[in-house]
């Protein structure tokens, strides 16, 4: 299953592997957090805190991957669309926390699926380095 959002991912421009893994299990943990959406109360907050930093994610890896790979004068585009993407992020939480009176800590939780994946992805790597560094 990885392996075919992978190359969906490859397809839709993320051209780095790594990142290109670290947004494929972000979103297999989506998936499964909408399967938490059935449940109700805890459940959906949790999956709108997981939809929201998994959409936010999907952004930032292609932000920070054409940022790598710049040219000259994409610089403004870049941060025009990164603000744009974070007033869309605060004005839906203010909807979803505000206006719907969903669960901050589930909404939290949520958004914390992000950080834990790159936690994770991070001590991996850290853990299968086989060579020593002077």
């Amino acid at each position: 299953m990885l392996h075919a959002i992978e190359s969906m991912l490859y397809r839709w421009g993320y051209f780095v592997p790594e990142v290109r893994r670290m947004v494929a299990l972000q979103l297999a943990v989506a998936v499964v957090a909408l399967m938490l959406l059935p449940l109700g109360g805890w459940g959906r907050d949790f999956c709108i805190g997981a939809v929201l930093g998994t959409l936010n994610f999907l952004a930032l890896a292609r932000f920070i991957q054409e940022l790598v790979f710049l040219r000259r004068g994409a610089v403004l585009s870049l941060l025009v669309g990164f603000y744009a993407r974070l007033i869309l992020t605060a004005v839906a939480l203010y909807v979803v926390l505000i206006l719907w009176h969903a669960s901050v800590a589930m909404v939290l939780m949520g958004l914390a699926t992000v950080i834990v994946n790159i936690l994770l992805w991070g001590i991996v790597h850290f853990l299968g380095r086989t060579s020593k560094e002077a």
